[in-house]
Order: structure tokens, then sequence, then C-alpha cells
């Protein structure tokens, strides 16, 4: 019986090694340049992403108007149609009653001007500077084409800044529109992405929040109109030309966080002393001093309580940060953003801490 020879055995190949050196270089490398390459894309696109996230935020804002009307039987083109037409006609009011006050005050400051620099070529000590040689010989240097160039250069660029802020305005305030719109189909797509075991849950959390932003927004609207009303019955008494106008102003500009209601205060006060003098003046600033302590500690934390239902202590101090984190936008976005963090604490976080 022929002997049978042994099975054959493999070798077992050694593990190949993984974690090379190299390659793990090679990936972080790709990695920091990824990241590299998206922060510059951002950084490019800065402008354009800041405009679509304040016309995303501000089309939740105005989302439940738009549903109050629907629910008046509207459809939502009609309803975000009229809401369109509503704005249309405030910024028309708005222009009807400022442009002819600009036209007028500018052709009277026009007028003006020549008897300004009469008056100033009249005045001995001015007389006294141009007869010494010294400061002639000063002003010409200073007067160069280079100066001149470098003047109008800076006023160039100061037209083109703010010619800027009004484009990107604009297309903000109609992306807004456009988002309306759509706004039910954005919103279910962006639910589509969500896995369908947590899709009810999320949905349901997310819908929350958008009611907390669109009522914030709804707070900020009622203390702009309250601080207008506030400051079109003070300018009556006072009796301050162009009240309604003013009133506008201050309206508007309260509407702008941190600096907005100083912007809308300085204006009237100019406003004031020009008009009524300086004892009308003084009078404007401690009237506006004590406002805005009142909205800023009673109205303000009131509102956002009852709007997003949160603390006037919270209110305060999620203002303060999101303007030292992301500036006027930050503002914005701080109280719902702090709602939104309590509300996703209440319902995700604690009931998963008890549940251990």
């Amino acid at each position: 019986m022929p002997e049978t020879p042994p099975p054959h055995r493999t070798r077992p190949l050694a593990a190949e090694a993984t974690g090379h050196p190299f390659k793990i270089g090679l990936w972080i490398g790709l990695a920091l340049l990824l990241v590299v390459v998206a922060a510059n894309l951002v950084q490019a696109a800065g402008t354009v992403l800041t405009i679509v996230a304040a016309a995303g935020f501000f089309a939740i804002g105005f989302n439940p108007v738009v549903k109050w009307m629907m629910r008046r039987g509207m459809s939502r083109g009609l309803a975000v149609l009229l809401l369109f037409i509503g704005f249309l006609l405030l910024a028309c009011g708005f222009l009807a009653l400022l442009i002819p006050v600009a036209v007028s005050q500018l052709g009277s400051v026009i007028d003006a001007i020549p008897g300004w620099i009469q008056q100033v070529l009249n005045d001995p000590r001015v007389q006294e500077l141009t007869s010494s040689e010294d400061v002639v010989a000063k002003v010409e240097q200073l007067i160069t084409p280079a100066n001149i160039s470098n003047v109008l250069g800076g006023l160039l660029g100061g037209a083109t800044t703010v010619a800027a802020g009004i484009f990107n305005f604009v297309t903000a305030f109609i992306l807004m529109f456009f988002i309306l719109a759509g706004f039910d189909r954005l919103r279910d797509g962006a639910y589509q992405l969500i896995p369908l075991s947590r899709r009810d849950r999320v949905a349901g959390i997310a819908d929350q929040i958008l009611d907390k932003v669109g009522g914030y927004l709804v707070g900020s609207l009622s203390i702009a109109f309250v601080a207008g009303t506030v400051a079109l019955i003070y300018l009556w008494i006072v009796s301050v030309p162009y009240a309604l106008l003013l009133a506008l102003v201050v309206a508007v500009c309260d509407l702008i966080p941190q600096i907005g209601a100083t912007l809308g205060a300085t204006i009237v006060t100019l406003v004031a002393f020009g008009a009524r003098g300086l004892g009308v003046a003084i009078a404007t600033i401690i009237f506006f001093v004590v406002y805005q302590q009142l909205e800023n500690w009673l109205i303000y934390p009131r509102v956002m309580r009852q709007a997003v239902q949160i603390s006037n202590l919270a209110a305060i101090v999620s203002v303060l940060i999101g303007f030292a984190m992301f500036g006027v936008m930050g503002v914005f976005i701080s109280v719902p953003g702090y709602a939104a963090i309590q509300l996703i604490i209440r319902q995700v976080v604690h009931p998963r801490q008890d549940s251990l």
C-alpha cells in the first residue's frame, strides 16, 4: 500500500501593515488640504452665505404671518404676494415722507453755502491765518494731486460700500419671498434627509424651533412699533417737525440690534436741535436714555419671554453672547438660538438622562 504524502501546509502570510507612517501622513495632509480649500471657499462666498442666511432667517420669522393668512382661506402664493405688496407700500410710504424733506433741506443747505463761505472769509481770525505765508505754504503742500486723489478715492470707496450694502439688503429681501413661497417644500425636503426611524421626532422638534424663530421676529416688530409710537407721542408734545417721519426712523432703527436705538435717537436729537434749539435737544436725549433703559430691562425681556418663553436673564445674556460671538447677525439669532437649545435639552437630553 503506497504511503500517502502528508498534507501540504501553507505558511501563513505575515499580516500586512496597515498603519504605515507615509499613508497616515498622506491622509492627514489631504484632510488639511480639504479643510483649507473649504475655508477659502466659505470665505469667498461669505457675502452670499450671509445674504442667504439672513433671507432664510426672516423667511422663517414671517412664515407664521403667511400661515395666518392661509388659515383665512388664502393660498400660500397669494399670501406671500400680499405680504410683498404690504412691505412695498410701507417702503414707498417711507420714501414719500423722506424724499420731499431731504430735497427741501438739501436745497436750503446749497443756498446757504455761499453765505457760510463769505462769513468764514470775513472772519478776522481766518483773514489773519490766510495772510500768514507759512499757513499758505502748508495749505499749498497739502493741496496736491496725490492728496486730492486719495480723498476722492476714499469718497468713492465709501459710496461703493453703501451701494453694496443696499444691493445686499434688496437681494436678501427679494430672496426672502422666494423662500417663503416654497417654504413647505424646502422644509419637507430637508426632513427627507433624516432617517425614517427618527424623522417624526426630529420634525416635531424642528417645527417647534421654527415657531420660536417666528415668535422672536414678531416680538421684535412689536418692540419696534412701541418705540416708534412712544417717540411719535413725544415729538408731538415738544412740537418737533417731521414727527411722523422721525417716528418711522426710530421704529426702523430699533430693529437694528445694539446700535439701532442709538442711531435713531441721534438722528431725532439732531433734528430737534436744529428745529427747536438746545433745550429741546437735551430733553430729547434724556427721553431716549430713559426709554432705552425701559426697553432694555423691561419691555424687551417681557416680550421675548412671551414670544419664545425664556426668562428675562436668559434673553439679556443670550443677546450679549450672540453679539460678542457673531456681531449683528448673532444678536438676531441669539434669543431663538437659546430657545432652540433649551427645547432640545428638555425634549432630548433630559428624557435620555432620566432613562439611564
